[in-house]
């Protein structure tokens, strides 16, 4: 399709402005009542992907034939098709795996539109246009906020209860898209044909994006966009004096950043320290329950998506130390989720993607011209620096950042690497046929829209609950929750929201019904067996509630479950199991470098210490306590305490 004396918009295919609208409405979309647009990213890609599907039948009906652009990587993606498919029906967790669906079956989609809608350069170079325009947006949008609210966030309020948030809100989704499109339009930038007020407004745009980029502080972006940076060089055979001009640019801007944003500077000091709350070492949790849960299903892995449900139970009670997150749904690693989900064919599988298409890319961009060896340059360097950058981050698995990747994916191993020919099929059908499946598509736009409408409103419920819970309006806390529930059954933070507000109102026998329920979708759901267990505790169904602590310590090794576990046993009676319980408690602080419940532990500790051989024992405890906080009073006077104790029974 050449562009010869014909415009933009009669050049385009309606197919291709699907693609646009796809990468348009994912990239710059603005929620109300959310916290997070992401809310409504993926019912948009699955939207407007399906439309793609809808219209590229339509279209195939009405000119009487099907025509296909066939690539080397048509079988692979085929394959990983057919694997995240089949992996739902082994799959622990069914719903979060057709959630994964979502996401990845319009991802695969955009990849066969890279090779069948994007064979020749005029429709990359529009693609690229048109991609530059949406990271313009998200440029102004993101030096405006960082100038105006010295943060990357557009977090208002409307009224009392409506709160806006753009696709902006996540600095990691943020810093990812800019690393992936930086390289192509760079491509864009030294090509030395274009004119040269494109090149000066496209330079413009890569000095904000790259502005904005260091500003989020993303460190791994940081490192997989210096190092796509160094690849572009060594790839695009540009002079020295050329390269030279770049890396005086690129340190200019990264100076800036760096003066204008000193958090930058404070997390990469860290990167090196040895602090053990660090992002690298709460990672490591992460990355070690995916090896675990590997090992357990080295073949076929757990199904897709199933990544955030079998980590808790192959990760480490011990993951509270390094203040991790309780709940972790992606591996922050793309190579250990795939591996965990699909196992060691899937990974096999996904890697074979990914190198087939950039060696297509690489092999054909040596014997192209300048531009469309740059463009080819290019879209390698983004694949890899976004790929990467998910070696410790997860914005390859959301839109629009995971569509955009596989788009470029598909475009490298399109027909115009020649290395395969295009098929057509016949298709004779009544004139009124191309409206099927369109008319196909309405209907499952309006299905597929008001089950997610629910989905929206409950996070609206969630959000005024939780802002009312902060106002210690617990009442209505829990009717939102409730309300946001009954829209959303599958919403899990919810029904745990729920049951901590229930707890905090002293309704302790529906919390322990509503955390019986979150365990019914979600057995290993993190704290639901502490708070069943507080709950119960406060009943005095005291064996129920060491039943739900054991299960509970199995998970995390937190002090509070330890607290609960004591105020069970004192419940029953058992002085001695309550003793070994606090003195678990106390260890535990030792070992997080926690003071948790200190004086409440220490009082009790009094009561129960009976022998010289229980003084001796705490007393070392308590040494090693206040080794670790010399400035807590508690521990010192319950030392002085054991202490004189100590001395007393000896002296008898």
């Amino acid at each position: 399709m050449s562009n010869s004396g014909r415009s933009f918009f009669a050049d385009t295919s309606s197919l291709q402005w699907i693609v646009y609208l796809l990468l348009g409405s994912t990239t710059l979309v603005i929620t109300v009542n959310s916290y997070d647009s992401g809310i409504a990213k993926t019912p948009l890609l699955v939207l407007s992907s399906s439309l793609l599907v809808a219209t590229f039948l339509a279209e195939s009906i009405r000119r009487g034939k099907m025509e296909f652009q066939r690539s080397s990587n048509d079988f692979p993606v085929l394959v990983f098709l057919l694997l995240i498919l089949a992996s739902v029906f082994y799959s622990k967790n069914q719903w979060t795996s057709v959630q994964a669906l979502k996401i990845w079956i319009p991802f695969l989609g955009c990849f066969f539109a890279g090779t069948q809608l994007f064979p020749k350069r005029t429709d990359v170079d529009k693609l690229m246009r048109i991609l530059a325009l949406f990271a313009s947006a998200v440029c102004i949008v993101g030096i405006l906020q960082f100038f105006f609210a010295d943060k990357l966030f557009l977090n208002f309020f409307i009224g009392e209860d409506r709160r806006v948030a753009s696709t902006l809100t996540n600095a990691t989704y943020l810093s990812g898209y800019i690393v992936l499109l930086f390289p192509v339009l760079l491509a864009l930038t030294v090509n030395a044909r274009a004119r040269t007020w494109k090149r000066w407004s496209q330079a413009i745009l890569l000095g904000g994006l790259a502005f904005v980029l260091f500003v989020t502080s993303t460190r791994t972006s940081i490192a997989a966009f210096l190092l796509s940076l160094i690849l572009f060089a060594a790839l695009s055979r540009r002079k020295p004096r050329q390269i030279l001009i770049w890396g005086t640019v690129a340190i200019a801007v990264a100076a800036s950043a760096v003066y204008l944003s000193p958090r930058l500077v404070e997390r990469i000091e860290k990167s090196f320290s040895t602090d053990a709350s660090s992002s690298f070492a709460r990672r490591m949790y992460f990355w070690e329950a995916g090896y675990n849960a590997f090992k357990a299903a080295p073949f076929f892995g757990h199904g897709i998506g199933s990544y955030g449900e079998v980590m808790r139970e192959f990760r480490s009670p011990d993951y509270w130390i390094v203040k991790s997150e309780d709940v972790v749904p992606h591996a922050h690693n793309e190579l250990v989720e795939t591996a965990v989900d699909l196992g060691g064919v899937g990974l096999v599988v996904y890697l074979t993607t990914i190198a087939t298409a950039l060696f297509v890319g690489f092999r054909s961009q040596v014997k192209e011209k300048e531009a469309d060896r740059l463009m080819r340059v290019g879209l390698i360097c983004s694949f890899l620096a976004i790929l990467f950058d998910n070696l410790a981050n997860i914005s390859l698995r959301v839109a629009p950042v995971g569509a955009i990747a596989w788009l470029f994916l598909g475009i490298l191993a399109s027909q115009s690497s020649g290395n395969f020919a295009g098929s057509a099929m016949r298709l004779r059908l009544p004139k009124w046929s191309p409206l099927l499946p369109l008319a196909g598509w309405g209907v499952f736009a309006y299905w597929f829209a008001s089950g997610e409408l629910d989905v929206y409103r409950a996070d609206g419920h969630m959000i005024t609950a939780m802002m009312a819970a902060q106002s210690k309006k617990l009442p209505t806390a829990i009717s939102e929750y409730q309300h946001a529930i009954a829209l959303d059954p599958n919403n899990l933070l919810a029904r745990s929201n729920l049951t901590l507000t229930l707890l905090m109102a002293g309704q302790d026998k529906e919390a322990m019904e509503a955390a019986q329920q979150l365990q019914g979708l979600s057995p290993t759901y993190p704290k639901s067996n502490l708070m069943q267990a507080a709950a119960l505790v406060t009943l005095k169904r005291y064996a129920e509630a060491l039943r739900s602590l054991e299960k509970e310590l199995e998970q995390c090794s937190h002090p509070a479950a330890y607290l609960y576990q004591a105020a069970a046993y004192m419940g029953l009676g058992n002085s001695a199991a309550e003793k070994a319980a606090l003195e678990h408690l106390l260890l535990a602080d030792l070992k997080g470098h926690f003071e948790y419940e200190l004086k409440f532990v220490s009082e009790r500790l009094l009561q129960l210490v009976r022998t010289e051989e229980d003084v001796l024992r705490f007393r070392e405890v308590y040494t090693q306590l206040s080794t670790e906080f010399p400035s807590n009073e508690v521990i010192f006077a319950t030392l002085a305490k054991l202490g004189s104790r100590l001395t007393t029974s000896r002296g008898r």
